[in-house]
């Protein structure tokens, strides 16, 4: 495979894993912290906002990329284990909101910087103006079948809203959806 396809699959999953991520965040939390945990509202208003402000980096690390020409591939690596790492943390700790909301930050920040790195490396390697919407293309497929993904998770497993173990299983295969970025991060031609 060439190194041009391997950065497709790579864009693919990439985006795979951060809609996912964004889908088990915006979508099914809410759920599992309403209706299992009971959590007051007020308290997970503050500590998502701290974390929400993280997003505001991606900008800066534009410019940053923009302005400077820094080593990617070691980066994206770095970032890549701390999407993960920081999605298995807030997953198990989300009895704990401060420690939730610290892991979901760092998640936000990591996710961040994949984000703006697969965009330069979309336009600094893709050789033409066909490629660069091949790439896009396999980007949007991968976003999409992210969101997708785990609904389908959930309507294949869940019987019972209420059921704790079920819960468990829906975050464990989340997760495990999840841990292929390791993996697929050594793929990306940088």
């Amino acid at each position: 495979m060439s190194n041009y396809k391997k950065n497709h699959v790579a864009y693919f999953y990439i985006y795979f894993i951060i809609q996912v991520i964004f889908i088990y965040i915006n979508v099914y939390l809410p759920v599992y912290f309403f209706n299992i945990l009971n959590i007051n509202r007020i308290e997970l208003a503050f500590v998502q906002i701290f974390a929400y402000m993280t997003l505001f980096i991606r900008p800066l690390i534009a410019i940053y990329f923009d302005k400077k020409n820094p080593s990617i591939k070691p980066l994206f690596i770095v970032c890549s284990i701390g999407t993960l790492i920081s999605f298995i943390l807030f997953v198990f700790s989300l009895n704990i909101l401060v420690i939730f909301g610290i892991f979901l930050g760092i998640n936000f920040a990591c996710a961040s910087v994949i984000r703006v790195i697969v965009d330069k490396m979309i336009v600094d390697f893709s050789p033409d103006e066909r490629s660069r919407d091949k790439s896009a293309l396999y980007m949007q497929l991968g976003g999409i079948s992210g969101a997708l993904f785990p609904n389908i998770v959930f309507i294949l497993i869940f019987k019972d809203l209420h059921s704790l173990p079920t819960w468990n299983q829906f975050f464990l295969i989340g997760i495990f959806s999840v841990v292929p970025v390791i993996f697929i991060s050594f793929f990306l031609r940088a």
